[in-house]
């Protein structure tokens, strides 16, 4: 009798072809690994690259989304890139060569104008695909004891991509170029991406620990950085010179905000002790950097604090200091050296007639403020410059970009997007500040509240930078204000209110 039934594939046969995705992955590292020693002439560590490529992967499959994100945090705020320049050549920072390869574009690297893109961009591209598998089969990794964010907070931060794209239409229509439109929207365009991907990483309060000794941690490496530039390097005294990059200022001020909201919320011998051994750290790094746009951001932070907190014994010992202050001020706000040196720091910022810089960036703001009064509804769209009534010295052979990216970034983002595409972007920021103000004002949790006046305090100093000098092309506020205002969002879901 003859059988109808197909003849089975030998058992053998059967596991090869389960297997041959493998083996063809296997195949492609090993073509791509011999590639890559031909083409490098025999380099060393060229042939390596696909392995660690592919072992980083891995590892981005396998473990928590939170554990990379955070990771990603302690790095943008330490990294630099060879565009934040230190103030002496001779100098050379450790923390360059790894910003340039996770933060500077691809194309600088290979002769290839495609590449106008990061690594950066590739590993949240990743990250954002590793999310939706793991939603897709179902998996708990990244939702195991995880609180639900709020989703206004995600419905803003999508609203203010949506306004991101509106305004890069605006610009093409109105001819501007996509390679300076690339320049303008990065600018705004990692804040509300970063935020949704820090509300499905992080859990919630547990996280705050870890997240806040990361802060404080990099705080302290750039501000040794700082000093050891400043004592080694830069002349006394420092008149322009700077010791580390402009981002550094938001880092420095958040940190110390951080621990003088712990000292606001439990002011005790631990915190004081705790305070006392950091503070004047953040202090020596402010001092060695030389920006003064850090001492301002400190200051306003301090009357953010005393505005909303309730009274303690700190609030009323720092408000008997306040008439103490405005002596001082008052007593030298004419006086150039001595104990009034610090004066002289804070009138540099408001008073145009101190330096030639303030007096550059003041009629910079009156251009800004004429083109906003000129393009009130929809802006100049991404991809153009401003239009100069007053005519400044002409830069663009050092910086091509100077009227894409001039130093205020929020008067620049009123001119580029107008008000449509200003409001959509900006209220992200007042949406933020509503749900830490939330928090504060009805937790009874002191960590809550602690978080809770660090995320309005890093927001305002985020602004501030904004408003004097390129705020918005800083990483660090960037991986400051994301992770801080997803936890401050759970928080808010967590009342219950």
């Amino acid at each position: 009798m003859i059988s109808l039934e197909q003849p089975k594939a030998p058992l053998l046969g059967r596991k090869l072809l389960r297997s041959l995705p493998l083996w063809g992955a296997v195949a492609c590292l090993a073509g791509a690994t011999i590639g890559l020693a031909v083409l490098s002439n025999g380099h060393p560590v060229a042939p390596l690259l696909p392995s660690l490529v592919v072992g980083f992967v891995w590892l981005l499959w396998v473990i928590p989304i939170r554990h990379v994100l955070l990771t990603l945090m302690f790095c943008g705020l330490v990294f630099e890139t060879r565009y934040e320049s230190y103030a002496d050549s001779a100098w050379s920072s450790p923390v360059v060569p790894p910003g340039m390869l996770l933060l500077e574009r691809l194309n600088t690297f290979l002769p290839v104008s495609a590449l106008s893109f990061t690594t950066l961009d590739l590993l949240l591209l990743l990250l954002w695909g590793i999310l939706l598998h793991r939603a897709a089969i179902g998996s708990q990794k990244d939702r195991l004891d995880r609180i639900a964010s709020p989703i206004e907070l995600s419905r803003w931060a999508l609203v203010s991509l949506a306004g991101l794209v509106f305004s890069l239409l605006v610009g093409m229509a109105q001819g501007g170029e996509l390679r300076f439109a690339i320049w303008q929207l990065t600018r705004t365009l990692y804040l509300p991406l970063l935020l949704l991907l820090y509300q499905v990483a992080l859990r919630g309060p547990r996280d705050w620990v870890t997240l806040s000794r990361l802060i404080v941690a990099a705080a302290c490496v750039k501000a040794a950085l700082a000093v050891y530039v400043r004592l080694k390097y830069l002349p006394t005294p420092l008149g322009s010179l700077w010791a580390t990059t402009h981002g550094d200022s938001i880092l420095f001020a958040t940190a110390f905000a951080m621990v003088a909201a712990d000292l606001f919320e439990r002011f005790g011998r631990a915190t004081l002790l705790r305070a006392l051994r950091i503070l004047p750290i953040l202090c020596a790094a402010m001092w060695a950097n030389n920006r003064r746009l850090a001492w301002v951001q400190v200051a306003f932070v301090m009357l953010l604090f005393l505005a909303v907190s309730p009274m303690t014994k700190l609030k009323r010992f720092l408000l008997w200091l306040v008439p103490l202050v405005a002596i001082y001020l008052i007593a030298g706000w004419h006086v150039d050296s001595g104990i009034f040196a610090p004066v002289k720091t804070l009138r540099s910022t408001i008073d145009a007639k101190t330096d030639a810089s303030t007096l550059w960036r003041e009629m910079e703001n009156f251009n800004l403020a004429s083109n906003i009064a000129q393009w009130p509804v929809l802006g100049l769209g991404y991809g153009n410059g401003y239009v100069e009534v007053i005519h400044l010295p002409d830069i663009s052979g050092a910086f091509e970009l100077y009227r894409h990216l001039p130093h205020n970034s929020l008067l620049g983002l009123y001119v580029f997007t107008g008000y449509v595409g200003f409001s959509a972007q900006y209220i992200l920021f007042a949406v933020v500040n509503f749900f830490a103000m939330r928090v504060y004002r009805f937790s009874t949790d002191k960590n809550h509240r602690v978080v809770a006046l660090t995320t309005a305090a890093a927001t305002t100093v985020y602004l501030i930078q904004a408003w004097g000098d390129l705020g918005f092309g800083s990483w660090s506020g960037i991986f400051l204000v994301a992770p801080l205002a997803a936890l401050t969002g759970k928080l808010s879901t967590l009342l219950g209110r």
